[in-house]
């Protein structure tokens, strides 16, 4: 049985079954008769396996030499991985707790104390297709301004995307989001979601597409291929932002993303789409989404979104036969260089056909 948690990017966490493990019981240290020196020390070591003081009460060190490549390779060598219930992993029945990576080791931990490293929360009900829907959002109390501002994105965008997409909401009820103040701990990112919960970086860093992108991986997290769900990710999140009539920051524009794209295009750094996405500039995904908007219109893209979450999964050929129905001919010249290997047979959406459904605002 696998562990699933929030997604980086487009990957979905899980741990699998392992066979060669140490799972250690560790003292509690804050007893007054144990030397004090020693205790500080080993607290000092323990700071980042708590995750900064969030979690407290540790349970076990697990050490498995035999997962350690594949948890590394979707973790980094550190992450705090959250909440799970109890698990089967790497041989054993490990309790329900909360997972930090700190390479080589995993620690589970029995309470989080938010307060105890200056958290406050808010909460925000939301009208839903199905339910009222409680938002439980935690952030550091210097950002309550900020946070009050993300968490009414949210709750719009949540009911943006049930309209945009058709699909009831669904994550867990209550939702918890979470600020996390340690962007360098998020591998880069500057957020991470799923049906479970949401982390955001820090303000500045926490931006509205951000907070918008994320969303929509509360219902595409758990699928694939990565390139998929990412760039639809930033197609709807690009959508809500002009809607709700939110600001763009900094470089988070459609045109910057481009133009990143289009300096390694035609090099040996351009890669197809399709199991090379994280390599790629985002920008790539987001115009081959741009290209699909304009000849076949918002609701092939809702097609598409709503086939990917019924099946998890959707290959090449799959899509192709979906365009093949909507364009009513060869769709090979959109998946040439763009998805699949092979020399760009198109640059633009008006080298296979008329603009149709043209992308106003800022997405030129």
């Amino acid at each position: 049985m696998g562990l699933s948690s929030l997604r980086l990017s487009a990957c979905v966490f899980t741990f699998s079954l392992a066979l060669a493990t140490t799972f250690e019981a560790l003292p509690v240290f804050a007893q007054p008769e144990v030397n004090q020196a020693v205790n500080q020390t080993v607290n000092q070591a323990l700071d980042r396996a708590s995750y900064y003081g969030k979690y407290r009460s540790l349970i076990q060190k697990i050490d498995c030499p035999d997962e350690r490549a594949n948890d590394e390779a979707q973790y980094g060598t550190y992450a705090d991985a959250g909440y799970f219930k109890t698990v089967d992993y790497c041989g054993r029945v490990v309790p329900a707790g909360y997972w930090v990576y700190e390479a080589p080791f995993w620690y589970l931990w029995a309470k989080k104390d938010l307060a105890a490293i200056g958290f406050d929360s808010l909460n925000r009900t939301v009208p839903l297709k199905k339910q009222t829907l409680t938002l439980h959002f935690d952030f550091l109390t210097a950002h309550r301004a900020w946070a009050q501002t993300q968490l009414e994105t949210v709750a719009k965008a949540l009911q943006d995307m049930e309209r945009r997409t058709g699909i009831p909401y669904p994550g867990d009820t209550p939702y918890p989001i979470e600020e996390d103040p340690h962007v360098q701990d998020l591998q880069g990112l500057l957020g991470l979601a799923g049906p479970s919960g949401m982390k955001l970086a820090s303000p500045p860093e926490g931006t509205p597409w951000t907070v918008l992108h994320e969303v929509v991986h509360i219902w595409n997290a758990h699928q694939q291929p990565t390139w998929m769900i990412e760039g639809q990710a930033n197609y709807y999140s690009f959508l809500m932002i002009q809607d709700l009539k939110l600001p763009f920051i900094g470089d988070e524009t459609y045109p910057e993303y481009i133009k990143a794209w289009r300096e390694i295009r035609g090099t040996a750094e351009d890669l197809p789409l399709d199991n090379h996405y994280l390599a790629l500039p985002q920008g790539k995904a987001m115009e081959w989404w741009a290209m699909i908007h304009e000849l076949f219109g918002p609701g092939f893209v809702r097609r598409v979104f709503v086939r990917l979450y019924q099946e998890e999964q959707l290959s090449t050929p799959q899509l192709a036969a979906m365009l093949r129905e909507a364009a009513g001919k060869d769709p090979a010249p959109l998946l040439d260089g763009w998805i699949r290997k092979g020399p760009y047979r198109i640059k633009k959406t008006t080298d296979f056909g008329p603009v149709r459904y043209p992308l106003a605002g800022a997405w030129p």
